[in-house]
């Protein structure tokens, strides 16, 4: 049914920010984190994660967004764009 490919389409939605999200997490590759960025600020622009997982992601970026780095402009990039 269309409902049901709508939920699992959020699904995998909600695992993309995941997936990218841990990447960009402690991770030792700053090559890696800041094409992890990117990647979010791309699929920021394609689709919003579900309401439930907004919230928690919002607080992790805006408190990325506070560096002054590339990473900082990315995370702020993903914040206007997704609010």
């Amino acid at each position: 049914s269309q409902t049901e490919a709508s939920n699992q389409q959020g699904g995998l939605i909600d695992e993309l920010y995941c997936q990218i999200w841990k990447q960009t997490t402690e991770n030792p590759n700053p090559e890696s984190v800041k094409k992890g960025w990117e990647l979010m600020a791309i699929l920021a622009g394609l689709c919003k994660p579900s309401d439930p997982l907004l919230e928690p992601l919002l607080d992790h970026l805006t408190a990325i967004s506070r560096s002054a780095d590339i990473v900082g402009l990315l995370a702020k990039y993903v914040v206007k764009t997704l609010t």
